[in-house]
């Protein structure tokens, strides 16, 4: 077996034979040596790294050195010498320091050792350069044979450089080297625009010249590190490009003519990062080259630098035309780069799309041959599988084209199922949505097995039919130089009669399903279905403490229908209610027939007010769908909660259905929640009384003055008022049956000032006035003392100015200031004769405005919250002609 020796520390290493180290000791830094199999090295690469080893003991005493001589000119101004005489004093020490981590990496890498050294040249060329510059410094000279000095170890920096990218960029794709060569076209372009060519007239050719083989090292370290792979390698070709970028830097400020203590700086700094990459290129087994960037690096480095770099050249040219720089010879030499950008960008891109097509290419000839063996076998036990997994049918077709469109090799293919407006499409494979217009124009096929040319393709349709039940078909299309062999042709029809006898089965499944829980007459769910869904969901609410709300509607005057228009109108009466119910409900609401022309709705995550609202809505529909000429059908509705009025399923049941009985009772066409019912066992004149002021209610003229659904409307808004301000149940009942009656005095004003599209003249609001004193009269003398007050009061105005008796502040009932604002709400929402209705936003405003003189706050600031809570949802109610908008969805 052979074995690696290598350092934990450095990463040097060498291939052995066997486990036993002859040498024990690292030729690079003296460390222990470790022998590992080359997959331990590998799974290394994954593993937690190992505990930094500390070098030893001349490395501590070389970086204390370098830690005092860097602090030495600190300490000079503390003797009286200036800083700035000995600025070349860090670079001096720095590259020094450089110079020796060069020369350890030599020894570390044999195979990048000759850049090293190089580099290691350089730095010593610097060294004295800078002790030049030092000397000069003291003598007052000038510094310019120090710059001349440093302009061999600018060469000698290239020389490295291109060393370094010579390893580095061997087998790079090509896309990945114009990315680098992107990048270093502005920093070429900015960089001999803005120093290079003001260079020339300032310091001549030599100190410019010099800046511009610094310029080129720092071009080619910019395309080396953006075109290598390799966390590791990045980061040495980084510190290289920070290296280059501080040496050009401090050479420009030459070739500026700004030579300075900063020039020594930056020297200084070219040298901290050629120390900082020669620490940093360590073999690593973990360091694996050929690794493309991923995630966010990725983004950065072949998107985000490359846009930037492009849209660098017009920054740059803007920048110049706001400052009056922006020449003619400016718009041509950055014209021109930014040119050649985008020649290189584009042309990145085309090769792209073309490598990528020869890949698919590729791909697709060695995968071609191994579907080909395997084909028959996939597909039979793959269309085995679908059947015997499911009786749904969605998957079984899914599932079934995909073995079908494998077994093919088709190009695209699609299965349609015969519906009642012709073929529907159920599902597809492969490219159909580009290959679909060479079957689009084929009509459905008539035979069992059609095959078609058109565009180059071979397509292929085979009907799905199975115990005499024509399904659909399912068509498959291949290019035409590659047609189906009469081998395939027999597998694919055997495959496709297997499909469709899957289907067929579910089919049956599924009718036979439908049956067991649906009503015959009307296809809504039977009452069987329906009481399992109700016991689940009571439970649910049990568990979770989500609300669920019962209503159970009845037709009123079911038996005169039957007795009158005979029972097959009254069949049609029933499937009508079920229709337009189902219109109007949610997906996972469930709406049954649950006896002769008994109805009832579940509605899970549904509270009390909204359950109410929803079924107010159903029973609104019906009295306006005109279902039976010449007659109009109306039902009653109950509505009861869990676990607000009950946790029992059996107990909602019957709390529902008395809240139904008390609507028919008190005039039908109407819906109750069970917390408003009342349980009298006293059903004499007073019962009667009430009864008969509902049916009043009823008979005014619903088709001018909307008055039963504004009432109804105002009822509801008055009991979540109501609720929220803390009153008993017993003041919620007696308000709503106040808020449903507050209206009733309106049926001696007449018909024409009620539908008055103009203004009222005095006398004709002085009429409408009379309406609120009457109805007090009739609900008094219905044995309803405290909502005939209520009534009578629900316009006066909390500053004294409403009507009848000019009551002010609390001397008016609360149930009547409730009332007011209930009712002025929902008049200003709402659509009259004399004007549209008001965006809720602007009644709210109206509300907010005369809070505190016509309004009570505190049920003004309570309506608000409900609104913003989206309680009120009975908003939605206000158009009862869209039927086509679902509560609260």
């Amino acid at each position: 077996m052979e074995y690696v020796h290598h350092c934990v520390f450095c990463g040097w290493s060498r291939p052995g034979a066997s486990a036993t180290l002859l040498e024990p000791a690292c030729e690079s830094c003296g460390c222990t040596l470790r022998a590992s199999t080359p997959d331990e090295l590998r799974r290394s690469g994954d593993a937690e790294p190992e505990e930094e080893f500390v070098p030893p003991s001349r490395d501590r005493d070389v970086t204390a050195l370098f830690a005092g001589l860097v602090a030495l000119p600190m300490v000079l101004p503390l003797v009286g010498i200036a800083v700035g005489d000995l600025a070349f004093l860090v670079p001096l020490v720095l590259t020094i320091f450089a110079g020796g981590r060069s020369v350890a990496a030599a020894r570390r890498n044999p195979g990048r050792r000759g850049s090293w050294i190089v580099l290691a040249v350089c730095c010593g060329l610097v060294a004295v350069a800078s002790v030049v510059a030092v000397g000069t410094a003291f003598a007052h000279t000038s510094p310019d044979p120090a710059f001349y000095l440093g302009a061999l170890g600018s060469l000698a920096l290239l020389a490295a450089m291109v060393g370094l990218a010579a390893h580095s960029i061997v087998g790079v794709r090509m896309e990945r080297m114009v990315d680098a060569l992107l990048l270093a076209l502005l920093v070429a372009a900015g960089s001999t625009w803005f120093v290079a060519i003001p260079g020339f007239g300032h310091s001549g050719a030599v100190l410019t010249g010099v800046f511009l083989v610094d310029l080129l090292a720092l071009i080619v370290a910019i395309v080396a590190t953006l075109a290598r792979d390799g966390s590791r390698s990045r980061r040495v070709g980084w510190a290289l490009v920070g290296a280059a970028a501080a040496a050009a830097g401090g050479d420009a400020l030459v070739a500026l003519d700004l030579a300075g203590p900063l020039t020594g700086l930056l020297w200084g700094v070219a040298a901290f990062m050629l120390a900082l990459a020669a620490d940093g290129d360590t073999p690593h087994p973990g360091d694996v080259e050929g690794v493309e960037w991923g995630g966010r690096n990725w983004l950065l480095g072949r998107v985000v630098l490359p846009l930037l770099a492009i849209l660098s050249f017009p920054a740059i040219a803007l920048g110049l035309w706001l400052g009056g720089l922006f020449d003619r010879g400016a718009m041509i030499f950055f014209g021109a780069f930014f040119l050649v950008e985008l020649i290189l960008a584009f042309g990145r891109q085309a090769w792209l799309l073309v490598d990528n097509r020869r890949a698919v290419t590729r791909e697709r000839a060695l995968s071609t041959e191994a579907m080909r063996r395997n084909e028959e076998l996939e597909a039979l036990t793959g269309l085995a599988t679908t059947m015997t997994q499911t009786l749904e049918e969605a998957p079984i077709i899914e599932q079934a084209l995909g073995v079908l469109h494998l077994a093919a090799r088709a190009g695209s293919s699609a299965l349609h199922t015969d519906g009642p407006g012709g073929p529907e499409l159920r599902a597809v494979a492969g490219a159909w949505q580009d290959e679909q217009a060479w079957a689009s124009g084929l009509a459905a096929p008539q035979e069992d097995r059609e095959i078609h040319e058109r565009g180059g393709r071979q397509v292929v349709r085979i009907v799905l039919s199975a115990r005499g039940n024509r399904i659909g078909h399912v068509t498959l299309l291949r290019r035409a130089a590659d047609p189906f062999k009469a081998r395939q042709l027999d597998l694919l029809g055997l495959l496709v009669d297997e499909l469709a006898v899957a289907l067929q089965n579910a089919r049956d499944y599924r009718e036979k399903l439908e049956l067991a829980i649906r009503d015959p007459l009307t296809g809504l769910y039977n009452r069987r279905f329906f009481f399992e869904a109700l016991e689940k969901e009571v439970a649910r609410t049990e568990r979770y403490g989500s609300p669920v709300s019962l209503a159970v509607f009845d037709v009123d005057g079911f038996k005169l229908i039957n007795d009158r228009h005979g029972h097959a109108a009254g069949d049609d009466v029933l499937r009508a209610i079920g229709r337009v119910a189902e219109g109007l409900v949610r997906p996972t609401d469930s709406f049954a027939r649950i006896g002769g022309e008994e109805f009832a709705l579940l509605m899970p995550e549904t509270g009390q007010l909204d359950g109410l609202l929803v079924a107010e809505r159903i029973r609104t529909a019906i009295a306006r769908h005109g279902i039976l000429p010449g007659r109009r059908v109306t039902v009653s509705g109950g509505v009861a909660t869990c676990p607000q009025d009950t946790t029992k399923r059996d107990e909602l049941e019957r709390r529902a259905d008395a809240a139904l009985y008390w609507a028919k009772r008190h005039g039908k066409d109407m819906c109750a929640v069970a917390s408003e019912v009342v349980v009298d066992e006293d059903t004499g004149e007073r019962e009667r009384s009430i009864a008969h002021l509902y049916e009043l209610v009823s008979t005014i003229d619903d088709s001018h003055l909307h008055t039963r659904d504004h009432s109804e409307n105002v009822a509801a808004y008055a009991v979540a008022l109501g609720q929220a301000l803390g009153l008993d149940r017993e003041r919620v009942v007696a308000l709503r049956r106040a808020a449903l009656l507050h209206d009733i005095g309106k049926v001696v004003v007449s018909e024409g000032i009620l539908t008055k599209p103009g203004p009222l003249t005095d006398a004709e609001y002085d009429e409408i006035k009379l309406h609120s004193a009457v109805g007090a009269t009739m609900l008094l003398h219905a044995g309803l003392p405290r909502e005939a007050s209520w009534v009578r009061h629900h316009h006066e105005r909390l500053d004294g100015a409403g009507y009848p008796d000019r009551l002010a502040g609390d001397a008016i009932p609360l149930e009547a200031r409730i009332i007011f604002v209930a009712d002025s709400f929902e008049a200003m929402t709402s659509d009259r004769p004399y004007r549209p209705g008001m965006d809720v936003a602007d009644a709210v405003a109206e509300l907010r405005r005369c809070s505190g003189t016509q309004f009570e706050p505190r049920i003004v600031d309570a309506l608000l919250r409900l609104i913003d809570a989206r309680q009120l949802t009975v908003l939605a109610l206000r158009d009862a002609r869209d039927t086509e908008t679902r509560l609260g969805s």
